[in-house]
């Protein structure tokens, strides 16, 4: 009973939260493993949040993958602001409503897209380049935007946009042209002392052209990887080797080695893929999967009348193939692509980053079996985002309405 009274004598009292000693809220930040954790830690009070230690921990990852929106709110006097919301995308219900709204100043009128390990890549209006970290704040100088000739071989000519005096407009159309997809090695910072890892390999994908490029931190400038035929859509870090693929979905691995620059095809397209222009590379389980994602959009003089459309594209199926060993006679390729119709107990997630996730980690907040694609298409319209059953070929639409313009395609991040 005296045990009793004393436990209801020290909840009973108001303890003094924000003026705990900041020796022991570093402690209890360091102990957090979380991201969520870490933002709501961070929200109790202004002293809470002084004891930000991700500086520490860059690649702190969420409990369950995030989407990621980049919004541009203009205020009042016409200046912009730039706030990175982050919610949970719900399996059953449209968005869930656990939102976290933070205000970050270096992606200001810059379009950003997801990479690995918490990393953003960033593109400014003057081209410049950088990796990003939203939570530690670092940040890594790549060289500028190269300007590719293949750049203006297209209708779309970029650079002519850059004379656009409406700034909305100009990232809208960056966001789409200039950057596609991004990959990384590995960590960019040094785990000992957070100095810049030569090491560490950026491969991105330049739209407009799908021209596939590399850089290191403290380069001069981009190098061009050539790619075998056809447009570059996707690249992934896999098996310690950079792997693309192209628009017939063919697999390229790229060999960067410091004296030559190789690339190769390891694995020809899946046969009747022809209907699925978007692809994707993602590994699931130690297995190397290629989705292929088909797209509808109005054309003008068909049959079918605009106005039956209602949005300007949206995903109409996705089928998924995985890398096995060829063992077909006369083939002159060591891999093939096998179409599969079961992903087990994983979930995919498709976007300017993908990845899967296994059942034990999605738990109560993410289906199995499916797979959960976001709008990367373009972030003027952000409606073509939903999840695709793959064993039912069933697809459930998700349509987001953002607060305010957003300056990127929303985008996973983890």
């Amino acid at each position: 009973m005296k045990d009793l009274i004393i436990m209801h004598y020290k909840t009973s009292e108001m303890a003094d939260w924000a003026n705990l000693p900041k020796d022991l809220l570093t402690h209890i930040a360091q102990s957090l493993i979380y991201l969520d954790d870490f933002l709501c830690f961070g929200a109790v009070c202004k002293a809470w949040q002084s004891a930000n230690v991700l500086e520490e921990k860059p690649s702190l990852p969420p409990r369950f993958p995030l989407l990621m929106l980049i919004e541009n709110e203009e205020n009042k006097s016409g200046n912009s602001k730039n706030y990175e919301n982050m919610k949970t995308f719900g399996s059953n219900d449209v968005l869930e409503t656990q939102i976290y709204k933070i205000k970050l100043a270096r992606t200001s009128c810059k379009s950003c897209l997801g990479t690995k390990l918490g990393w953003l890549l960033t593109l400014s209006m003057d081209m410049e380049i950088c990796l990003f970290h939203p939570f530690s704040r670092h940040q890594i100088q790549l060289p500028p935007c190269p300007s590719f000739d293949y750049l203006l071989r297209f209708g779309r000519l970029p650079f002519r946009y850059l004379s656009n005096p409406e700034p909305r407009d100009r990232f809208e159309i960056m966001s789409g042209i200039y950057i596609r997809k991004a990959a990384l090695s590995s960590e960019p910072l040094k785990n000992t002392n957070n100095h810049e890892s030569n090491e560490c390999v950026v491969m991105a994908v330049f739209s407009g052209a799908f021209t596939l490029a590399f850089a290191r931190p403290g380069d001069k400038a981009w190098t061009k990887v050539p790619m075998p035929q056809h447009l570059c859509l996707d690249v992934i870090y896999y098996k310690d080797q950079f792997h693309a693929i192209n628009s017939e979905g063919d697999l390229v691995v790229c060999d960067i080695g410091d004296q030559n620059l190789r690339t190769r095809v390891i694995a020809a397209g899946p046969k009747g893929n022809g209907n699925f222009p978007d692809k994707y590379l993602v590994e699931s389980m130690g297995d190397l999967l290629l989705v292929a994602r088909a797209l509808t959009f109005w054309i003008p003089g068909s049959k079918m009348k605009k106005e039956d459309y209602k949005l300007p594209h949206w995903t109409s199926k996705l089928a998924v193939f995985k890398l096995e060993q060829n063992t077909q006679e006369g083939s002159i390729y060591r891999y093939r692509w096998v179409e599969v119709n079961d992903l087990g107990n994983v979930a995919l997630f498709l976007g300017s980053s993908s990845f899967s996730l296994p059942a034990p980690d999605i738990k109560g907040c993410y289906k199995t079996n499916c797979i959960y694609f976001t709008d990367d298409y373009d972030n003027k319209h952000c409606h073509d985002m939903g999840v695709f059953n793959l064993k039912d070929e069933v697809l459930e639409p998700c349509h987001l309405v953002p607060s305010y313009p957003l300056c990127s395609p929303p985008f996973w991040y983890i």
